[in-house]
């Protein structure tokens, strides 16, 4: 099978999985707009700004904004599973238990992380307004 084939096959799949189940679809959704917010955080805050940069340009793209919140729902899903379950032990129901929670949970400390660096940069000047 030729790689393009092989690499199609292999969206196609991911998409119909995300596709068939209303969470994770949520959870995409919720990944992106979570790391929508990461990348003004990092690019307005915390990174010069230099086009082409590899950095820059995978936080400006789409796939990039999803990964960043991804890994942020990744890092609040510990606590939150560990205070549900009373162990760090994951399977997949208990994941797909917590996750409405996770997303919600994340928004909101994200929310006032956004905040609160928003405040304290826009307060030093460090920010274009």
């Amino acid at each position: 099978m030729p790689p393009d084939e092989v690499f199609t096959n292999f969206w196609n799949t991911i998409l119909d999985v995300i596709i068939s189940s209303p969470i994770l679809l949520l959870t995409v959704a919720t990944a992106w707009v979570s790391g929508h917010l990461w990348a003004y955080i990092l690019m307005s805050c915390f990174t010069k700004k230099e086009r082409g940069s590899l950095m820059v340009n995978f936080i400006e793209s789409r796939f990039g904004r999803i990964v960043l919140g991804l890994f942020w729902f990744s890092v609040v899903i510990i606590p939150v599973h560990f205070v549900y379950y009373r162990k760090l032990s994951f399977d997949l129901d208990s994941i797909a238990s917590v996750l409405p929670n996770v997303i919600v949970f994340g928004l909101a400390i994200q929310a006032l992380i956004f905040a609160i660096v928003n405040y304290l940069f826009k307060r030093r000047g460090a920010l274009d307004d």
